[in-house]
């Protein structure tokens, strides 16, 4: 597993670790099928989760960027159809989404219709939400300055998109981000 922001000329030292393991083991011609997800949803409780709850804010430095978020167990399903029969995907690159592409703006309008109560979202600096996350627990530095760099990305449309691989690998549709906010409602 890579993800969607593993480009040759990447900004995250991190995303572009991953570009470089997909060189190697395509060189190494083992038969690898690279998966490559946009964020996961669970990365918005995790960014979010106790902010929702507290302050009825989500602050974010994603601007008006767009993404599909993708649960993880529909990540681990693709993952499970492809090791059952890996040979027609050898040396693909298989961008994961959600089912819906949306701006940030959007997705918190959501949240908040499916809770019942008002959230806003906050657009600030990528310098300032890198600052918050120092000290936090889990965030290491090299984390942070990825994060960083991934949230540029994100502003300039890296993430955006969505289509049907988990569909069509699994047999079913992504779940939604309804779903998913109601599944893991506690979170929040």
């Amino acid at each position: 597993m890579s993800q969607i922001s593993a480009l040759e000329k990447s900004k995250s030292p991190l995303a572009y670790q991953h570009w470089q393991a997909e060189q190697v083991l395509d060189w190494a011609d083992i038969g690898a099928v690279h998966i490559r997800p946009t964020f996961f949803a669970e990365d918005l409780y995790l960014f979010t989760g106790g902010q929702v709850s507290k302050t009825g804010k989500v602050v974010l430095p994603f601007g008006n960027g767009r993404h599909a978020p993708i649960a993880a167990k529909d990540i681990a399903a693709v993952v499970v159809a492809l090791l059952q029969d890996p040979k027609s995907h050898i040396g693909e690159r298989l961008i994961l989404t959600g089912p819906e592409s949306m701006d940030i703006n959007t997705l918190v309008k959501r949240m908040a219709s499916h809770f019942g109560t008002d959230l806003t979202y906050v657009d600030v600096p990528v310098e300032a939400w890198q600052q918050a996350l120092h000290g936090q627990p889990g965030f290491s530095e090299s984390l942070i300055e990825h994060l960083g760099a991934v949230a540029r990305a994100f502003q300039v449309g890296v993430f955006d998109g969505e289509n049907r691989i988990v569909e069509d690998l699994t047999g079913g549709p992504a779940e939604t981000l309804e779903a998913f906010i109601e599944r893991n409602r506690d979170h929040f």
